[in-house]
């Protein structure tokens, strides 16, 4: 194929061939890409026509949103492909025609001389092709299983009744551990709007607060100084 590599025209509609304004290079594939590959007829701007190989039948407008170009820019770029002889333009009743003057032998180059090896080439590209979804997917399942083992690690799992008490007994603290678990079950284990997501550092809050106002522990029950604080 010398110095001539195929583009599929399945890029023509990837994000990352129209993320952006398109150059001028891009500009001109992009019209190698539209182009008819053979003869056929379409339905263009309400009539049946005749569009040759090579030619795109597409309106200055249509291209303008395309590229992301203002009208003026896309003539003035029309009119010096014509003038360095890489296309003509045509206006009919039904819009504008162009017509790539050296198509034939980008394509023969590109894309015909591909075949010489028959459908071996077809499959090699078939095969090098389902391979990539197959590496794509693989390589997204392993992000999904890791984001999903991320997500069961972080998920919360309420104490028991001992496992407070455990807690509370290697820690010396002074919380009453069934004032602790009625409280939060009766709020389902929320903290204000959010999930609990710590229910050790939610005892260390209580006992620094109870440390911290050690008049109120002795005037009132431990229920009624929850109220105070957390109601």
């Amino acid at each position: 194929m010398g110095n001539s590599h195929p583009i599929h025209r399945s890029l023509l509609d990837h994000w990352i061939w129209r993320k952006e304004t398109f150059t001028k290079g891009q500009a001109w594939v992009d019209l190698i890409l539209l182009a008819n590959h053979t003869d056929r007829e379409d339905f263009y701007n309400g009539k049946v026509i005749k569009i040759r190989k090579g030619q795109v039948a597409r309106s200055e407008l249509w291209l303008a949103k395309r590229w992301g170009w203002s009208r003026n820019k896309i003539r003035r770029f029309l009119k010096l492909l014509k003038s360095e002889r890489m296309l003509e333009q045509q206006t009919t009743q039904q819009g504008s025609l162009i017509t790539l003057l050296n198509y034939e032998r980008l394509h023969k180059e590109a894309f015909e001389n591909d075949t010489t090896n028959g459908t071996t080439t077809d499959t090699t590209t078939g095969q090098r092709r389902d391979n990539d979804r197959n590496t794509y997917k693989n390589v997204k399942k392993g992000k999904n299983d890791k984001k999903r083992e991320g997500e069961k690690k972080r998920r919360f799992s309420p104490p028991s009744l001992q496992e407070v008490r455990d807690y509370i007994k290697d820690q010396n603290y002074t919380v009453d551990p069934e004032n602790f678990i009625d409280f939060y079950e009766s709020k389902n284990w929320y903290v204000g709007k959010n999930k609990m997501k710590n229910w050790k550092a939610a005892l260390r809050t209580w006992e620094r607060r109870r440390k911290d106002a050690p008049g109120k522990a002795n005037r009132r029950s431990d229920w009624q100084e929850l109220q105070e604080q957390f109601f």
